[in-house]
């Protein structure tokens, strides 16, 4: 077309690296409009492009985190922080559907919590999951993320049935402690990035220390409640109490004064 043109190569240097550079690439057009030769200019950007990736990354986990604590300032209750932080999560990561569970220390559980963009069968099937089996005791007891790539060809009925291309349960981890994990379908591709795979993480982390703040606010308010209801009861008998000894002490009144008559 003979028109110059901007490319980014990866080449192999004489020390055996691979390098980053930016290519400019010009024709030399003859008195014929032929292009005679072609004058080549290239920079290395491999360290530009690294610190511009690095860049990205903090800019991504930044943008998770600051709407993960604008979800945890605003919401005043766990239901509501939950549903927050699943669509962000989810928008952010460009995820069609998910869903969080949450551990039940009593039952030995991981109940449903919330979920968004999940066919109801599918919901209704996974509502309930037994911490102790073998697929969830990875995620609830060992706390280790399991990524599905191409679940057409681990599960091609359910697969075809709910329209998965990939899966994904990250544990959501707080103190070093899992309490429950985020689930993540895709529709659209067939695996996730490494990238992508780091990203849960660091968002489940943070899910995590969320959900143990409200719960410590949930907790606080809850022992002030139970303090002011205690106090107004201290506070009723002791006016019944003085109200009582009131009237005891009237009657003796009295009867002591009926008796000097």
């Amino acid at each position: 077309e003979k028109k110059q043109i901007r490319t980014e190569e990866w080449l192999t240097n004489s020390k055996g690296e691979k390098r980053l550079l930016s290519i400019i690439k010009t024709p030399k057009i003859d008195d014929k409009g032929n292009v005679e030769y072609i004058v080549c200019t290239a920079q290395d950007i491999t360290e530009q492009k690294q610190s511009e990736e690095v860049l990205r990354k903090r800019t991504r986990k930044a943008e998770i985190l600051n709407r993960i604590i604008i979800a945890g300032n605003e919401a005043n209750n766990l239901k509501a922080l939950l549903e927050v932080i699943l669509k962000s999560t989810l928008e952010l990561m460009d995820i069609e559907g998910g869903s969080i569970f949450l551990l039940d220390g009593t039952t030995g559980y991981a109940e449903l919590a919330c979920h968004k963009g999940l066919p109801l069968d599918f919901i209704e099937n996974y509502r309930h999951q037994k911490i102790n089996r073998e697929y969830n005791k990875k995620i609830f007891i060992d706390g280790l993320p399991i990524y599905t790539n191409d679940y057409n060809k681990i599960n091609p009925k359910h697969s075809k049935k709910w329209g998965f291309l990939s899966l994904a349960s990250v544990p959501i981890i707080s103190k070093e402690k899992v309490i429950g994990a985020l689930d993540i379908a895709s529709k659209s591709r067939y695996s996730f990035t490494l990238e992508e795979t780091e990203l849960f993480s660091f968002a489940c982390r943070e899910i995590g220390n969320v959900i143990s703040k409200l719960k410590a606010e949930e907790s606080l308010r809850q022992s002030e409640k139970n303090y002011r209801n205690s106090y107004n009861r201290a506070e009723f008998l002791k006016d019944l109490f003085a109200h009582n000894m009131n009237s005891i002490l009237q009657n003796l009144k009295s009867s002591a004064e009926l008796l000097r008559k």
